[in-house]
C-alpha cells in the first residue's frame, strides 16, 4: 500500500469512526434519559443493553465475513487506544473567552480604535 492509498483509507477510518461515535452517542443519551425516567424495565446499564442489541444486530448481517469481523475489531480497539493516548481534551478557561468566538470580536474592534 503506497502513501496515498495508506493515507485514503485512515481517512476512510476516521470518518467511519466519526459516524458510528455520533449515532451511538445519540442512541445512548437516548437511553439514559429513558432509563432516567423510570419507564426502563431493566435493570440493565444502558451501555449493556446497546451493547446487545450491536451484537444482536450485526451478528446475522456480518457472519459471512468472521476473519473480517475480528480484523475490523481488532482495527477499531487499536485505533481507540491510539486516540486515548494521542488526543486530549483541553480544560477550558471561561474568563479567556477564546473559545466563544469573542476574540475574533475582539480583534475587530480593537483594529477600529
Amino acid at each position: 500500500m503506497n502513501d496515498e492509498s495508506h493515507s485514503l483509507a485512515v481517512a476512510s477510518l476516521a470518518d467511519s469512526l466519526l459516524e458510528c461515535t455520533g449515532q451511538l452517542a445519540a442512541i445512548l443519551d437516548h437511553m439514559a434519559v429513558f432509563a432516567a425516567s423510570g419507564q426502563s424495565t431493566t435493570d440493565e446499564s444502558p451501555e449493556s443493553v446497546l451493547s446487545r442489541l450491536l451484537e444482536d444486530t450485526l451478528s446475522p448481517r456480518l457472519a459471512v465475513h468472521p476473519e473480517g469481523v475480528q480484523a475490523a475489531a481488532d482495527l477499531v480497539s487499536q485505533a481507540v487506544d491510539i486516540i486515548g493516548h494521542e488526543l486530549f481534551l483541553v480544560p477550558v478557561d471561561p474568563s479567556d473567552g477564546s473559545c466563544n468566538g469573542n476574540r475574533r470580536q475582539r480583534r475587530s474592534r480593537n483594529r477600529m480604535h
